[in-house]
């Protein structure tokens, strides 16, 4: 008997969820701009900057034990967000095309792999978070207070994180589960942070380099490319879904 008999057939339930949720994305995609993904990005991290009060921002992000069967934790917004509108960020080491990633993606479901050819790793234990805190330690530069590091790492310790104490965080993004028998409220969008940042906000961006310029120290300063949670539909407190297949990459922006 051959191998194509012995498949177990596809639900056809499963089929039309997928064609769903791809055509609900990329619909969206078609709208995007890169430059406004990027605005509100950024503005997420000036948020993050010294804990500033959360009412700056329309929502907030809790962890929380997911509606999702066996999923054990999820991510729940707070508050009200729109389509069209960032939720929060996908941390993680960034590794270029050709970049070092075999032993660190062995059994790791949480890199994301982006249509310009970068991938973020989001996983927060094991070695993929040693490679990370090594990297952070990497890239750091001298200021009158001290070494300030260009990247956050709160990411990796917010097990059971509540927002209800007064901070903003939003580098969640490796926790929000999959939506298995729904549609996704929330979508992976590539996103390119400007190089002028001032340097606290810098060091609020939860992602790092891989590998560098070890020549002339060109990435220190420059933020990775980062991966933006952008909401599919309008959403008001519940529970982020994502699709692991889709990674959306929002049209350039034109030079004025």
């Amino acid at each position: 008997m051959g191998g194509a008999a012995l498949q177990r057939a596809r639900p056809a339930r499963c089929d039309l969820l997928a064609k769903e949720r791809f055509e609900t994305q990329k619909a969206l995609e078609e709208t995007l701009n890169a430059r406004l993904i990027s605005s509100q990005a950024v503005e997420l991290l000036r948020a993050s900057v010294a804990d500033i009060d959360i009412g700056t921002i329309a929502h907030r992000l809790d962890i929380g034990n997911s509606s999702i069967p066996g999923a054990n934790r999820g991510c729940f917004l707070r508050g009200k967000v729109a389509r069209g509108r960032v939720v929060c960020l996908y941390p993680g080491t960034v590794y270029r095309p050709g970049d070092g990633l075999f032993v660190a993606s062995l059994r790791n479901s949480f890199v994301l792999r982006c249509p310009s050819g970068f991938n973020v790793d989001g996983k927060d234990s094991g070695l993929s978070a040693r490679i990370f805190r090594a990297c952070r330690l990497r890239d750091r530069v001298e200021t009158e207070t001290g070494p300030l590091f260009l990247a956050d790492d709160t990411w990796l310790d917010h097990q059971g994180w509540n927002s209800s104490g007064g901070k903003a965080y939003f580098a969640f993004g490796n926790i929000i589960n999959g939506a298995t028998d729904r549609v996704n409220n929330v979508m992976y969008t590539e996103c390119h942070l400007p190089d002028t940042l001032p340097l606290s906000v810098r060091a609020q961006v939860p992602n790092i380099w891989a590998r560098r310029d070890m020549e002339t120290n060109s990435d220190v300063l420059r933020p990775p490319p980062t991966v933006a949670l952008v909401a599919v539909r309008d959403i008001c407190d519940e529970e982020l879904l994502s699709d692991y297949s889709f990674v959306a990459s929002p049209k350039a922006f034109h030079e004025e």
